[in-house]
């Protein structure tokens, strides 16, 4: 049985087949944690040496006992998550058996991605600060109205006497 050989942060599988492969898988993720729905980059980083083919697989779809189901194929591919959880994906490599009459063997390699949902967003009531009106009291204005004393004389008119003449006498 292979080991296949991968980078930190990669769990490697045993090789399935009793037959040696001139190359063994190796893959990795661009990001280890994605968003739901946000696309996830998968890498081949063993380059083949011979003829060989890179297939891409998800155990947790399909049937286990063919490996899952076919999600991508060459180097490098792209897939996104429609839910969160965490996601296996294996890396087949499959290449002419050397030393065996087998005609293909396969060497894996498998990454995980954590999916996880967006941040929730929180709606946010805008801050009403209560204001109260400002009232400003205002006094009436009483203006203090003295009353308009006119002095009034007198009137004083001057009367001549009469005079009555005396009678005449005839």
């Amino acid at each position: 049985m292979i080991f296949a050989v991968v980078p930190i942060g990669v769990l490697a599988l045993w090789e399935l087949s009793d037959a040696a492969t001139v190359d063994t898988a190796a893959a990795s993720v661009d990001k280890a944690t994605a968003l739901v729905g946000e696309p996830v980059t998968f890498t081949s980083t063993n380059p083949c040496t011979t003829a060989c083919s890179l297939t891409w697989r998800r155990p947790d779809i399909g049937l286990v006992r063919f490996g899952g189901v076919i999600v991508g194929r060459g180097e490098q591919f792209s897939m996104s998550f429609a839910a969160p959880g965490t996601y296996q994906v294996v890396l087949d490599l499959g290449e002419t058996c050397d030393g065996t009459s087998r005609l293909v063997c396969h060497s894996y390699a498998a990454v995980f991605v954590d999916v996880v949902d967006p941040a929730p967003v929180v709606p946010v009531d805008p801050v009403v600060v209560p204001v109260d009106p400002v009232v400003v009291p205002v006094d009436p204005v009483v203006v203090p109205v003295d009353p308009v004393v006119v002095p009034v004389d007198p009137v004083v008119v001057p009367v001549d006497p009469v005079v009555v003449p005396d009678p005449v006498v005839t």
